[in-house]
């Protein structure tokens, strides 16, 4: 994928979800689509193609680091993902690209599905965006 434009209903951005979608037993949960909002939050927001990130670190569900792996291409077994686990609904991801570093936090707030995440504005997901010096 070139010159992707990182919108949440761009085509390639929506085939990137439905493949996650598909490798996560064709549901779409909380914890997935927090991730995949914040990877497509995170790239356009560094203008990072896909594969592009220099590293991503992961704080939260396994579903949340699901996500973010499916939008990023980063994963543990490329040694380009750092997991820790969090309980709780604690979330955060930082991702390092083209000389530039972003943390973003999904709000700790309840919601009732992956559909709802998925169709939300970004204002009502993320608590914290901030690019910060790498």
């Amino acid at each position: 994928m070139n010159s992707i434009e990182w919108d949440i209903d761009n085509p390639q951005v929506e085939e990137l979800i439905e493949a996650a979608r598909v490798l996560h037993g064709g549901t779409i949960s909380i914890g997935l689509a927090l991730g995949l909002r914040a990877g497509v939050k995170a790239m356009g927001a560094l203008g990072l193609q896909r594969k592009e990130a220099h590293r991503v670190e992961v704080c939260g569900s396994y579903c949340f680091a699901q996500g973010v792996e499916a939008i990023t291409g980063c994963s543990v077994l490329r040694d380009k993902m750092v997991f820790e686990y969090c309980a709780g609904g604690d979330a955060m991801l930082d991702l390092w690209g083209h000389g530039k570093h972003i943390r973003i936090r999904p709000y700790k707030k309840v919601f009732n599905d992956g559909w709802q995440i998925m169709n939300v504005r970004e204002c009502e997901i993320f608590e914290e965006m901030e690019i910060l010096v790498p």
